[in-house]
């Protein structure tokens, strides 16, 4: 198993590290035959660069990666959540806002852009917020969820409840994967695959409180699947 763990500011050098990892799972045959996962990403981050967060959240879904929130997860940083084939957040992990323009300036750090002064930057954020729902629709998301997203100023977040995260489509397997994943994972553990997948589905809540490192959060995810519990 890959175990890949993403913390603080995404930025283009984020997307380069994860690039090779991901893309050679991807490219192997044997990928699901991985428990718990061939690629598990842990997720604690309030964001960054919209644009190589969704490129993450396409190897990720290429790799066939589960996805967990380890700690929180805002912003673009629900990007590459949303590429997990397998998802998981609790209940408050997970904050959503509109698109926002942001620059670096030295010795002082990165700052929002007004783009209603700056026809450049009002220009680009249209392009990502197209982007944004585009990729989206790709990964199987509602249009429900980009309009919520929309409906929260730049400078606020919007955590979600645990009802919310599954009415937005974010929580649990992608069904084209879990078509198969299920199956699989019920015969390896001798239950049916309803109960595979709702053992899966609590993973979030019960490892995060006890495991926030790749190493000790996949085994404390093997666990569940093993007892339910």
């Amino acid at each position: 198993m890959v175990g890949i763990e993403i913390r603080g500011t995404i930025t283009p050098r984020t997307l380069e590290q994860v690039r090779q990892p991901l893309s050679r799972v991807a490219d192997s045959p044997h990928t699901d035959d991985a428990f718990p996962a061939g690629v598990l990403i842990l997720l604690d981050s309030s964001g960054g660069d919209g644009m190589a967060a969704m490129e993450i959240g396409r190897l990720a879904r290429a790799a066939r990666a589960h996805v967990f929130v380890a700690g929180k997860c805002s912003s673009a940083c629900v990007l590459v959540f949303a590429g997990g084939a397998m998802r998981g957040a609790a209940s408050g992990a997970l904050g959503i806002h509109q698109g926002r323009v942001t620059r670096f300036v030295r010795d002082v750090g990165r700052q929002d852009v007004r783009v209603e002064a700056d026809e450049q930057a009002r220009l680009f954020l249209e392009l990502a917020d197209r982007r944004t729902e585009e990729y989206l629709a790709e990964m199987g998301m509602p249009p429900t969820l980009i309009a919520a997203s929309r409906a929260v100023p730049a400078d606020r977040v919007r955590w979600l409840d645990a009802a919310e995260i599954a009415e937005y489509g974010l929580s649990g397997f992608d069904p084209a994967y879990r078509a198969s994943r299920a199956v699989a994972g019920a015969a390896r553990f001798g239950i049916d695959g309803e109960e595979f997948a709702r053992r899966s589905n609590v993973t979030a809540d019960t490892c995060r409180v006890e495991a926030t490192a790749v190493a000790s959060f996949s085994a404390c995810y093997r666990r569940v699947l093993a007892t339910g519990r």
